[in-house]
């Protein structure tokens, strides 16, 4: 008798032990899983600086950036980036090549003294609008990216300062020559070349941030 009642009560506290232990379990949450934050974007660089001269030594070069807005076409957005950038980098060329017509025709103001206010003004835009046509013509895609976020499109142009210095040089002895011979004024044409040199080569040592300075791009 005593043996029977010792195996119902083990078995009956079994029982009980496996009925909480079944209760805990289903009232039981299960560990959460962590969660994991989205790294930055990795944008590039030169995304935030639309345009700029940069670079040391004999590397410096002029940089734009064109930007376009989500668009179903992905070749009409990437065609309208490339325009916008060009139209960047040619008004970046055109206000750095007039302050370089305009610093050289103040400081030689002899080669220049039978031209009047209105003259001067249409002689630094015409040098300028030739030389941005020439350089925006052969100005060549550096680099671009597709947000994959906001979806826009960038294009980055660069164009070397040297480039801009040749075409500088071309243009200032074509409309030189062409000022001479139309209001046939007699002047040491070779001593014009030589000055002209001069302002190039000071051009040349300059940083990028002396020529920002200088010109106000």
């Amino acid at each position: 008798m005593k043996r029977h009642l010792g195996a119902r009560l083990f078995f009956g506290g079994l029982s009980v032990l496996l009925l909480a232990s079944a209760l805990l379990g289903g009232c039981s949450s299960p560990a959460p899983t962590p969660q994991v934050s989205p790294g930055p974007r990795q944008l590039p660089e030169w995304i935030s600086r639309p345009s700029h001269i940069d670079g040391e030594g004999g590397e410096i070069a002029i940089f734009a950036v064109g930007k376009s807005d989500a668009h179903s076409n992905r070749s009409v957005q990437a065609s309208d980036a490339r325009r916008r950038a060009r139209g960047e980098l040619a008004r970046t060329v055109n206000v750095l090549v007039q302050s370089m017509v305009r610093g050289f025709m103040e400081t030689h103001r002899g080669y220049y003294e039978s031209m009047d206010s209105a003259s001067s003004v249409e002689y630094i835009q015409d040098i300028s609008r030739q030389v941005t046509q020439q350089i925006i013509s052969g100005a060549k895609l550096w680099e671009d990216f597709h947000d994959p976020i906001e979806k826009a499109y960038y294009a980055l142009y660069k164009i070397d300062m040297t480039e801009v210095i040749l075409s500088y040089r071309d243009q200032m002895n074509a409309a030189f020559r062409r000022e001479v011979s139309r209001r046939r004024m007699v002047v040491d044409s070779e001593a014009f070349e030589v000055d002209l040199e001069r302002q190039l080569n000071r051009l040349r040592g300059m940083t990028a941030k002396q020529i920002r300075a200088s010109s106000g791009v």
